[in-house]
């Protein structure tokens, strides 16, 4: 028999954020992913490569599951090759199976106009495999170029300063500028420029159906 319980667990958002390294995704939407998870939405991270190019690639995976314990999400890997996966069929397959596995109506991904490599096909290969997912975000990071347009501006402030400390849960990147608490808020606060000057995270829409926050959307 179905409890009333488990309709109410299975019944609930889904978001899916895809990253091509560990600690991408909580750089993009890390403070996104921490108001979804106090609205009661299940949240699924999917790292598509080793990360080992950063870094150890087994304590960048402990530190990947750390965060993701930190903002109470699942974590899935597909430990594809860094600097090296592309945008075709393996990496496709990667994600269309966590999609498939978790159903997610919601999506984020990386913005295609990147500098990196991995970034940039891991934003083509989740266009092709969440072609079914009716809202998809896609986020900057730090490779961004001045080509990253995003119209979408989700309010943070409530989240920013868990999302500083869910960033220290990745030690090996310690010293790197753009994880500097400073410039994180500094981040939040220049996009919050578009949305009377909140903390907020900025995201290019691909596809938006009404899914959570939608009201963030800029016309």
């Amino acid at each position: 028999m179905i409890t009333a319980a488990r309709r109410r667990r299975e019944s609930r958002p889904v978001v899916l954020a895809v990253g091509a390294h560990f600690d991408d995704v909580e750089i993009g939407v890390g403070g996104s992913l921490l108001r979804h998870a106090a609205s009661g939405h299940k949240v699924v991270v999917l790292v598509l490569t080793d990360s080992s190019i950063g870094g150890n690639p087994e304590q960048r995976l402990k530190e990947g599951l750390d965060a993701c314990v930190r903002m109470g999400a699942v974590l899935e890997t597909a430990g594809l090759p860094d600097t090296r996966m592309t945008d075709g069929f393996e990496t496709i397959s990667a994600i269309s199976a966590v999609i498939r596995r978790h159903s997610p109506t919601i999506l984020y991904t990386h913005t295609e106009n990147d500098v990196h490599q991995d970034h940039r096909h891991a934003a083509r290969a989740s266009l092709v495999a969440g072609r079914t997912v009716p809202n998809v975000y896609r986020y900057q990071t730090p490779s961004s170029t001045t080509g990253f347009l995003p119209s979408c501006f989700i309010d943070i402030d409530a989240h920013v300063e868990r999302k500083i400390e869910l960033l220290s849960a990745f030690h090996s990147q310690a010293g790197r500028p753009y994880l500097a608490p400073d410039m994180v808020r500094a981040s939040a606060r220049y996009w919050g420029r578009f949305s009377n000057y909140h903390c907020v995270e900025a995201l290019e829409v691909v596809r938006a159906a009404g899914g959570a926050f939608a009201e963030q959307q800029a016309s």
